[in-house]
């Protein structure tokens, strides 16, 4: 997806824009519960919560505070200022599983940066086509816009690798 062309949203369902930036946020800022979520009507975390609405070492926890003290977010962008190869963030980490509500979906997202522009790639584990997939855009869209505008670079291309693309039977027609 070449996002010098334009923001990507898929047109082909209802796109609730401002809860895939609240959900970008959240991860974004290292979320683990649903209280910001609740707060902008973001409910589909809910079912995974316990009575505390707290979800554990979810995407959040792993981007911020992966084995409770790397922020990998500022990590990557260290590396990509450095011009380094290096800029890689993992969402996968065995050893948290067991204390997530749900494993992360998108297990790995890779910067790579070729001059001033910044490209992206998100590996997934597992993307359920009809309702993660479109939001998962918006959030791979917006990460590397802010990493870009933050590193001061141009963006360039999103890549994704759905490894398992699914569609539930609820969702075919």
């Amino acid at each position: 997806i070449d996002l010098k062309k334009g923001f990507p949203i898929v047109t082909g369902k209802q796109i609730f824009f401002d809860k895939a930036f609240h959900e970008s946020v959240w991860i974004m800022e290292g979320g683990t519960t649903t209280k910001y979520l609740n707060q902008h009507q973001i409910n589909w975390w809910d079912s995974y919560a316990n009575d505390r609405g707290e979800l554990g070492k979810v995407y959040g926890y792993q981007l911020r505070a992966f084995n409770g003290t790397e922020d990998q977010l500022m990590m990557a962008i260290k590396e990509i200022k450095a011009n380094s190869r290096r800029a890689h963030i993992t969402m996968w980490n065995p050893s948290d599983l067991k204390e997530q509500a749900l494993p992360c979906c998108y297990t790995g997202i890779t910067f790579v940066r070729i001059g001033n522009e910044l490209n992206m790639s998100i590996d997934f584990r597992s993307s359920d086509i009809m309702l993660g997939l479109p939001y998962d855009i918006i959030f791979g869209a917006l990460l590397l816009h802010d990493v870009a505008d933050f590193c001061e670079l141009n963006v360039g291309k999103l890549k994704m690798n759905l490894n398992n693309a699914h569609i539930y039977v609820n969702n075919v027609i």
